[in-house]
């Protein structure tokens, strides 16, 4: 084999192959860890679903989202996102709208982009989708500390069949728009399904990054707006963002892993929670220490709830990124069962 058959296999093998690394700057992208349930019906606003993806609505019909087993054949996954349009939406008012925020990102997660200077650096996002109809939409890169976005359309040829999507995003070279060592929110990824006019029917250029208010008139180019039929349907997995020009195959990445890095936004015990003999504060009144799976991004908004109907005010009395305690009144027993949940989100 002459050399420069060697370096072309080389190049065929990089391509084609698991490379090693940590690659993938998504979080959960194959739709494995649904900490808050398996299925969310009767969606009419904002809210969480699966871990890392949110659903932002306004005014656009019913929604239910769950955690399926429809995935793509032979590529190794066996969960992805579906979405089901339950009550339909004719998106009359200019501001209604339905989006998937697929991911969010820390700012200190996506520094290495170097966003705010000519070296900003292309990324490439890749995912596979399978739609209840043929037709094309946006998905859009929102840089939150500078407020600017970027969108490119992707099409989908046939209905009821998976197809692999991979756009390249240009880097925002904008001066002064870089990240900063920060847990606020930074980069999202967003999937635009349906809208009305204050986010359809523009001509913004795809691929260039400009300040959100100039885009938002173009993030939905379907000609047919989801969740305009209760035949309307959605599934996604394997989502990937990589620095570079070139989609890689899907990191696969451990549940335990992924369940890891997902509480870091999100914990929750959803067994009963014994404690048993907590420190005791007064006449009938206990306090307990919760410590967290892993140190949560901020301080968490905590619900705490209690098995035992005798007790009452069960509450937050301090919080922490990776601890809380909780307070009881009305106490007979030393020994008491809590659920809880703490929330952290983007």
């Amino acid at each position: 084999m002459t050399k420069a058959a060697e370096l072309a296999k080389m190049g065929e093998v990089l391509t084609n192959s698991q490379l090693g690394g940590r690659r993938n700057m998504v979080i959960n992208g194959a739709m494995q860890v649904s900490q808050r349930g398996t299925s969310f019906t009767g969606l009419t606003s904002s809210q969480y679903t699966l871990d890392r993806v949110k659903i932002f609505m306004s005014g656009a019909g019913t929604y239910t989202v769950s955690q399926s087993t429809d995935v793509p054949s032979g590529q190794g996954f066996y969960n992805s996102l579906k979405l089901d349009n339950t009550t339909s939406d004719n998106y009359g008012t200019a501001g209604d709208y339905v989006m998937l925020r697929l991911n969010s990102m820390e700012q200190q997660d996506v520094m290495k982009l170097n966003y705010g200077g000519s070296s900003a650096e292309k990324v490439t996002v890749s995912f596979w989708a399978k739609f209840s109809y043929a037709d094309t939409w946006n998905i859009t890169l929102v840089n939150h500390y500078a407020q600017r976005s970027n969108f490119k359309p992707f099409t989908i040829s046939s209905a009821n069949t998976w197809q692999k999507i991979t756009l390249t995003f240009d880097g925002d070279t904008n001066s002064g728009d870089g990240f900063g060592v920060s847990t606020a929110l930074g980069l999202s990824i967003d999937l635009w399904l349906g809208a009305g006019s204050s986010y359809s029917g523009g001509s913004a250029s795809a691929n260039t990054w400009d300040e959100r208010s100039n885009n938002n008139t173009s993030l939905v180019p379907a000609s047919t707006d989801f969740g305009s039929s209760t035949d309307h349907e959605m599934y996604i997995t394997g989502l990937q963002l990589e620095i570079g020009e070139q989609a890689t195959p899907f990191e696969h990445r451990s549940f335990g892993e992924e369940l890891a890095l997902c509480k870091r936004y999100f914990d929750t015990d959803t067994a009963d929670l014994w404690y048993y003999n907590p420190e005791q504060l007064g006449s009938n009144y206990g306090r307990a220490f919760i410590p967290f799976t892993v140190t949560m991004r901020s301080t968490p908004t905590m619900t705490i709830s209690t098995h035992n109907t005798s007790y009452s005010a069960i509450g937050t009395q301090f919080a922490g990124s990776n601890y809380v305690y909780s307070y009881l009144n009305g106490m007979s027993t030393y020994n008491y069962v809590l659920s809880w949940s703490a929330d952290a989100e983007l």
